[in-house]
Parts: structure tokens; sequence; C-alpha cells
């Protein structure tokens, strides 16, 4: 499944993605940078806790992950 997974990403011209849990990674970095909520990028990565889906994003792509981190620890 690797090699397949590498073979999509080339043809799409995404780099440095890991097999599943990076490409979970890369979904929900794009879902938040085009204005999609955190938590329906939760629900659509079908974790139970936001804590969870933050933790899949790349901190340098997002540069208020921090801020959506704290206000998720405060609620």
């Amino acid at each position: 499944m690797g090699k397949t997974f590498d073979r999509i990403c080339n043809r799409l011209e995404i780099d440095g993605v890991k097999p599943l849990h990076g490409f979970r990674a890369f979904v929900a970095t794009k879902l938040l940078q085009n204005g999609v909520d955190v938590s329906l990028v939760r629900d659509i990565l079908r974790h139970k806790e936001l804590s969870t889906t933050l933790g899949y994003l790349n901190r340098s792509k997002m540069p208020y992950l921090d801020a959506m981190n704290r206000l998720s620890i405060a609620m």
C-alpha cells in the first residue's frame, strides 16, 4: 500500500506526506487552512477529542494552531 500511496502523492504533486497518518494530517491541515471549522474536521477524522485532531496538524503550516489549541483546552 505504501508504494501505491507514494504514486498517488507523486501524481498530485504532494511532497513529504507519510502514508495514512501523514495523509490524515495533510487533510486536516488543508481543511483548516480553507476555513473548515475545527470541530467538523474532528468529526471527519472520527476523533473523540479535539486535542487528537489538533495533534495531526503541521505547526509550520498552521500559524494559528497554538491559539486554537489554547481555546480547546479552555473549553
